[in-house]
């Protein structure tokens, strides 16, 4: 009887469990999934308070567009979520706002043609002169990699990397531009310069994947022009779903408070030991774990492949969820973010009760905001996260929403976490580490998947996408 090991219980190890689950042959018999917490979902945990007010201490929202973000809300079809969906049409400010915090304002990013032609501050000129930049500049299509930054300022300018994607990189990843990988991040700029000779040549004559789709839920957002979107408890009912329709499954097991310690892939069958000395013997293992996680379990006797998995670096965030009294939002949009040139411990501020205000508390008036700190600056900011004090945390959000937003409205709840190694940084290199880890596992030709957010996208729809295709390159089936 094949069995399968799924190693990690977040949203890819899950979203694995649940695709093999959906095979017409059933190629696993037996689906063993281990998570080393009593928490199933990774990094998504929503907090729904009493009062009815929702806290996402992790990912807050989806995209519903690409190919990932599509197969997402088949798969919230497939789960019978569709009535619990809320979500932000293009329409709302929501969705049209983004702001930076820059010479101790809030200012808006350009978001229509109007705003394209003429000058905005804080940047020097007209975002279409910006756009031109990059039509006149020679392309490089030595397949070579940079950094973001790089990138940016080289084919729009100084202004644009400063302001626009060194925020964006802040608010991403939690990463900094200037070590962030352009090929491994933002492919499809990469991918524009190299096969069009730019960013808007690429956007505009590069090959369009159209993405098909018969789901009536993905025909509704398509129609009502989802920007993002959510689920009224939060995207916590995601994997509450799976599980719920997992734990039916008579094939599958989900061992919780159990980590896995050892990889032995030597043999015909895979050993996987535990923590609690259990010996599981496997014919294919599924890893979610983080790479770095991972890379002990299998040191023994993959050195060269540990070795790879190490390569990969994390980042550590604080989270502060602040609940403030009254509607006393200075301005409605998705949020703002901080450029790594200002004075400021923040990375940016999300402005939850504009987003989603069906997660506001429904006894009162209130405003939500979520602070994020720390991240690729976070040891030369706060020092060793083993060490750090939440009270730092929760005084400098306070802090930020005082100065930053100007908001003097006194808290009704306040809730600060640190999430430890949270998102793996694709600094310059990474391409080339995933070429050594692909390359490596075949040659070896062993049993052994690797999926979640250290890979091929941090984000939720890219973790939960390609458990799909991984699910179906190794049992050999098209799911619907």
């Amino acid at each position: 009887m094949s069995v399968a090991a799924i190693l990690g219980g977040g949203i890819a190890g899950l979203s694995t469990a649940y695709y093999l689950t959906r095979t017409a042959q059933q190629a696993f018999k037996r689906i063993i999934l281990i998570e080393g917490s009593n928490h199933l979902g990774g990094w998504i945990k929503s907090v729904r308070q009493d009062n009815g007010a929702v806290f996402e201490h992790g990912p807050r929202s989806l995209r519903g567009s690409g190919q990932a973000g599509i197969n997402a809300l088949e798969l919230a079809e497939d789960l019978g979520l569709e009535s619990k969906i809320i979500a932000v049409p293009r329409s709302r400010p929501a969705a049209q706002n983004r702001f930076i915090y820059v010479n101790n304002k809030i200012h808006i990013l350009p978001n229509s043609f109007k705003s394209l032609v003429r000058k905005t501050e804080p940047f020097d000129k007209a975002f279409i002169r910006y756009l031109i930049n990059d039509l006149i500049t020679k392309g490089k299509r030595n397949g070579e990699d940079e950094t973001i930054y790089d990138f940016v300022a080289r084919r729009l300018g100084s202004d644009m990397a400063n302001y626009a994607i060194d925020p964006l990189c802040r608010g991403v990843y939690a990463g900094d531009a200037k070590q962030l990988s352009i090929k491994s991040t933002f492919h499809d700029l990469w991918k524009f310069e190299q096969e069009n000779g730019g960013i808007i040549k690429g956007a505009l004559i590069g090959e369009k994947q159209k993405v098909q789709s018969i789901s009536p839920l993905v025909e509704r957002s398509k129609k009502e022009r989802w920007a993002i979107w959510s689920l009224d408890n939060g995207i916590q009912g995601i994997p509450d779903r799976m599980v719920d329709v997992l734990n039916a499954e008579p094939n599958v097991e989900i061992m919780t408070e159990t980590k896995c310690t050892d990889l032995d892939l030597s043999g015909p069958r895979v050993k996987v030991t535990c923590d609690n000395s259990e010996i599981l013997e496997v014919d294919h293992v599924f890893s979610t774990l983080p790479a770095m996680n991972l890379s002990p379990a299998v040191s023994t006797n993959h050195q060269l492949l540990s070795s790879e998995l190490s390569k990969i670096p994390y980042v550590d965030v604080a989270v502060v969820n602040v609940e403030l009294k009254g509607q006393v939002m200075p301005f409605l949009g998705f949020g703002h973010l901080i450029p790594s040139t200002e004075n400021s411990k923040v990375l940016g501020i999300v402005y939850d009760s504009c987003n989603f205000p069906e997660h506001d508390r429904k006894d009162q008036p209130s405003t939500r905001l979520t602070c994020m700190m720390g991240g690729a600056w976070f040891r030369q900011l706060f020092g060793d996260p083993e060490t750090a004090n939440l009270d730092t945390f929760t005084d400098l959000a306070l802090e930020a929403v005082r100065e930053q937003m100007g908001i003097t409205a006194d808290p009704s709840e306040v809730c600060t976490t640190l999430q430890r190694n949270c998102i793996p940084q694709y600094v310059i290199g990474h391409s080339q580490v995933m070429d050594n880890i692909n390359g490596y596992l075949e040659s070896h030709k062993l049993p052994l998947s690797l999926l979640g957010a250290s890979y091929k996208g941090v984000s939720v729809n890219d973790c939960i996408y390609h458990a799909k295709l991984e699910v179906e390159r190794v049992t050999g089936e098209t799911l619907p």
